[in-house]
């Protein structure tokens, strides 16, 4: 033992330790590097899933959502974009001319034919009616159309002369049968003079018998021309036999005529309304596809089609005030609903959010553009917008 006095014996380290001394701290198993890769991996495919399915949904609700304004722990400038967004309705949409965009296609009976010179030029006003490009079929149709007009002039010129001799047959017909009918009135007198003078011995029987052959042919005589004037029984001339088959001819070669025309005129392309050309799809040589050959639109006066959920329609009604933004615009936009759809359909109009929903339920919205931002969009359509709709109470 040691008296509480002694002073300490200094201690000399032997240079072993002790077994607890020597043992490293070990690491939890839940630590491990091959544990914590695995479990990084779950976190983010968790994560992922979870954003695709619930975030635009949780958006949308923090969106809608709005404190009371009497809590003490929102900011009154928290609070009057809360109510402000609340009274609004947003939705994605689009600018368009009113009316929406024509696609030109080629005109029926084109077939494989390309197209062989434009007319027109992208951003060119047009009228309806008005050929915009020429199709490389033309040449062929227009001597098609050529041979066509002139049967249709040789068929007209046949009917004339079938017309003038119909005039001129019923001539000769009634003086034929003039003739006719003087000569078997000279045969029957001079056959009853010869009778007459059979008795008193003064004529042979033989002059009697001439005279008798004489008669007869007279009167077969007249029976031809009357049966010739049958054929002229109408005294108008497209009423003879001859003329109606020459007239049935020119109608004949009027219709193909026509049919060529028409194949003319599937050479052409032309505008069918009055507006402006916003794009060309095809070049010189190149045959349509699906896409058409050029886009038509009248920018004279623009309009939005904006989609709203399915769920903020009942919200939605005629005449509310829409204000329209975009990056590519200098300014808002403004206007107001003029039509809303009466069709839930999918979603259209995507949003850039890479989590944002692309299988939405939607109702198409039509915005009328005021006067001043009709004008500013007349160069953007089809422009992608984010619209405001002023609905008020919600």
């Amino acid at each position: 033992m040691t008296d509480p006095g002694d002073s300490p014996l200094p201690l000399v380290d032997s240079g072993k330790a002790t077994a607890a001394q020597n043992t490293l701290p070990t690491k939890p198993l839940w630590r491990s590097p091959s544990r914590t890769a695995v479990l990084t991996v779950a976190a983010l495919v968790l994560g992922t899933v979870l954003g695709a399915y619930l975030g635009p949904d949780l958006l949308r609700g923090m969106s809608h959502f709005s404190e009371p304004t009497g809590s003490a722990t929102t900011p009154a400038g928290a609070v009057a974009v809360q109510a402000a967004a609340a009274n609004t309705v947003g939705a994605l949409g689009r600018l368009m001319p009113e009316g929406d965009t024509i696609t030109l296609a080629l005109p029926f009976g084109a077939g494989d034919a390309r197209v062989a010179s434009w007319l027109v030029r992208e951003g060119q006003r047009v009228s309806a009616g008005q050929v915009i490009a020429e199709l490389d079929n033309l040449p062929q149709r227009r001597a098609l159309q050529a041979t066509a007009a002139a049967q249709r002039t040789a068929m007209r010129a046949a009917l004339d002369q079938a017309r003038s001799e119909a005039r001129l047959g019923w001539a000769e017909a009634q003086a034929a049968a003039k003739r006719a009918h003087a000569a078997r009135l000279v045969a029957d007198q001079n056959l009853a003079r010869l009778q007459s003078l059979v008795p008193a011995g003064v004529t042979t029987q033989a002059q009697l018998e001439q005279a008798r052959a004489v008669a007869d042919q007279a009167a077969a005589d007249q029976a031809q021309a009357a049966a010739a004037m049958q054929r002229y029984a109408h005294r108008d001339a497209d009423d003879q036999p001859d003329v109606r088959l020459a007239l049935g001819n020119l109608h004949v070669a009027q219709a193909a005529l026509a049919q060529a025309e028409q194949d003319l005129a599937g050479a052409r392309v032309t505008a069918i309304l009055d507006g402006t050309v916003l794009a060309v799809h095809v070049r010189v040589g190149e045959k349509p596809g699906d896409q058409g050959i050029a886009t038509l639109g009248n920018v004279d006066r623009m309009a939005a089609e904006l989609e709203v959920y399915q769920t903020d329609i009942r919200r939605v009604a005629l005449d509310q005030r829409v204000v329209l933004n975009s990056t590519s615009l200098a300014a808002p936009l403004t206007g107001v609903v003029v039509q809303i759809g009466m069709e839930v359909q999918r979603q259209a109009v995507l949003s850039s959010d890479p989590v944002s929903n692309t299988d939405a339920r939607v109702v198409k919205v039509k915005v009328e553009l005021d006067a001043a931002s009709s004008e500013h969009a007349r160069a953007l359509t089809g422009l992608q917008v984010v619209g405001k709709i002023a609905v008020g109470t919600p």
